[in-house]
């Protein structure tokens, strides 16, 4: 089961950033201008997903019997984030490139590592840029 979170302001502000430093390292820089080679954009969401987990004890011994045993299971909420990274040519209007990286988010996370996390995951993001030519 998914349901759908609404990305903080903050932590779209810290991606958004994050991206930025991430595009720098890989020698794009950013223009205010018309004279830009690329459009670059991002979607970030965050989905809520039940993990459930089962536990079966006892009753599988050796030979033609089956034992009980008994059996429990539990179920826990996880929050995934996910960010998709566009590139179009501007020219072309074409898609050139695009990206994606997904994590486990752990929401009662100090803000150090949040921000270690968003690192991680645009070096994650932007691991295979520029493409290698064929």
């Amino acid at each position: 089961m998914e349901s759908s979170v609404k990305l903080h302001d903050l932590l779209a502000r810290h991606l958004t950033a994050g991206i930025e430093v991430g595009l720098k390292t890989k020698g794009l820089t950013t223009v205010d201008s018309d004279s830009a080679d690329l459009y670059i954009g991002y979607q970030a969401a965050a989905q809520q997903e039940t993990q459930t987990n089962a536990y079966h004890t006892g009753g599988f011994g050796m030979g033609p019997r089956w034992g009980g045993g008994m059996a429990s299971a539990t179920t826990s909420t996880l929050t995934v984030g996910s960010v998709s990274l566009d590139m179009y040519e501007v020219a072309s209007k074409h898609l050139v490139w695009r990206g994606t990286a997904t994590k486990t988010i752990d929401a009662g996370a100090k803000p150090e590592k949040r921000q270690s996390n968003i690192d991680k995951g645009v070096t994650k993001l932007l691991k295979n840029y520029p493409p290698k030519k064929k």
